[in-house]
């Protein structure tokens, strides 16, 4: 074995333990048994967890957005390509205003730029790209053209 001794055994070609501890039953019993053991062991790993994975977010920025966008694409049936090609057909300004998006902070106090995905809530199909100012403003009116023109009629009623 390479040099090795026979007795030595590589971690790959060692069997992992299977007996009777190790089986869903029994461990599960174990949890309902032991809930104050469960809590404690699950509170410190909590802590470490929680630590490494902002760590590794802050190491790999990049990665999680890229990530968070690719999970939101994906809800509204689209790939980053065809995303790609909304902006560009919209020349990177929302449908709506016509401006740039707003430069916004994440809960964390990140900044991102980028154009919200707007549906239609009935079918799902994807209308447009919009900044997060104007998403929020048809879905405070619930996408209702009444709603809407009252608001313009309050507007002009109280310039």
């Amino acid at each position: 074995m390479n040099g090795r001794p026979e007795q030595q055994v590589r971690l790959f070609d060692a069997k992992p333990y299977v007996g009777p501890k190790t089986t869903p039953a029994y461990q599960k019993e174990w949890r309902l048994k032991n809930p104050e053991r469960v809590k404690q062991y699950e509170d410190a790993r909590r802590g470490k967890r929680r630590k490494y994975k902002n760590e590794w977010a802050k190491r790999n920025p990049a990665r999680i957005a890229a990530s968070e966008m690719r999970r939101v694409l994906k809800r509204y049936g689209l790939t980053v390509d065809g995303y790609n090609q909304l902006v560009t057909g919209q020349k990177g300004l929302c449908a709506v205003c016509q401006r740039p998006p707003d430069v916004r902070r994440s809960p964390k106090g990140k900044p991102y730029w980028r154009l919200v995905v707007d549906h239609c809530h009935a079918t799902g199909k994807v209308r447009a790209l919009l900044c997060s100012s104007c998403n929020g403003l048809l879905g405070l009116a619930r996408d209702s053209i009444n709603v809407l023109e009252q608001a313009i009629e309050y507007i002009r009623r109280h310039q």
